[in-house]
């Protein structure tokens, strides 16, 4: 099962594998899209060794998966192995990882190597948790209003909701506090019940979108930050998708990046899109 080399198609899933039981989940979850999908799955695990490990063998044959080796130098650390997982997914479908590599710990539900990929991957991005997720469908975070990334976002979701049959959620915060690049909190100028009803608008706009797509779409207008927003729907979905790090304006008294916060925190799966990509249909 093992291959030295091997280019990624557009359709494949390219899986980053450790041997961790997060990695193990990732790879399962990508064989079950796959199989709805019709798209192969290849798992890539940086080693300086030569051969693969058992472990990663046995999960390649359950996952029916080819397994490529991908050289690592003495002593790289956790950038250097997910820079070289980025550089030989190529142009997969989708990069999916566990949220944890082997061995390690903490408050986040997410590492520094999920953290990574996530951010510069130029395919969209999985992180998978290990453990179970909600059963309430696919979740969108969605800016409104003609938000750059807000069609690829929608597109995505619904590949997934269509996959899996499930419903979608489009999710869009709104604040009549608001935050500006290089600027203090300041109030905006419209009153509430103005601005609720523009986010009410401008989520109903993406909506049009996302109901071309898959039949049961469902909307939530939520005051307060994305992330909040998020995280709550997050406890009950089966995945959340999301833009790529920093793109989203910050929403009422928001700080950094939703997408990253996600990563770290959210109890599901978490597809970050990269930043620069083209929506393209649902996958046969």
């Amino acid at each position: 099962m093992t291959e030295a080399t091997g280019q990624a198609a557009g359709t494949e899933l390219a899986v980053a594998v450790d041997g961790s039981p997060g990695a193990v989940e990732a790879a399962r979850w990508a064989r079950d899209l796959a199989e709805v999908w019709r798209a192969p799955v290849r798992l890539l695990h940086v080693t300086a060794g030569q051969e693969a490990p058992a472990e990663l063998e046995r999960l390649a044959g359950e996952t029916g998966a080819g397994l490529q080796l991908l050289p690592a130098p003495p002593g790289a650390g956790t950038d250097e192995i997910a820079d070289a997982v980025l550089a030989a997914t190529g142009q997969a479908r989708m990069l999916v990882a566990g949220s944890h590599g082997a061995g390690a710990s903490g408050a986040m539900l997410a590492g520094r190597f999920a953290d990574r990929v996530a951010r510069s991957a130029a395919v969209p991005v999985a992180i998978v948790r290990d453990a179970e997720p909600g059963a309430e469908g696919v979740v969108a975070g969605v800016g409104g209003g003609g938000c750059d990334h807000d069609e690829a976002v929608v597109v995505e979701a619904a590949a997934l909701a269509a996959a899996w049959a499930a419903p979608l959620t489009l999710v869009h915060a709104w604040s009549d506090v608001v935050a500006r690049a290089g600027a203090r909190l300041h109030r905006v100028l419209a009153d509430r019940e103005t601005v609720a009803g523009q986010a009410h608008a401008a989520l109903e706009s993406v909506a049009v979108t996302a109901r071309d797509l898959v039949p049961d779409v469902r909307t939530r207008v939520v005051e307060g930050t994305a992330l909040r927003a998020l995280l709550d729907a997050a406890a009950t979905a089966r995945a959340v998708v999301v833009g790529p790090y920093g793109a989203t304006p910050p929403v009422g008294m928001q700080l950094g990046s939703t997408s990253r916060s996600l990563v770290a925190f959210a109890p599901c799966p978490v597809v970050v899109l990269p930043r620069r990509v083209s929506a393209a249909g649902v996958p046969g």
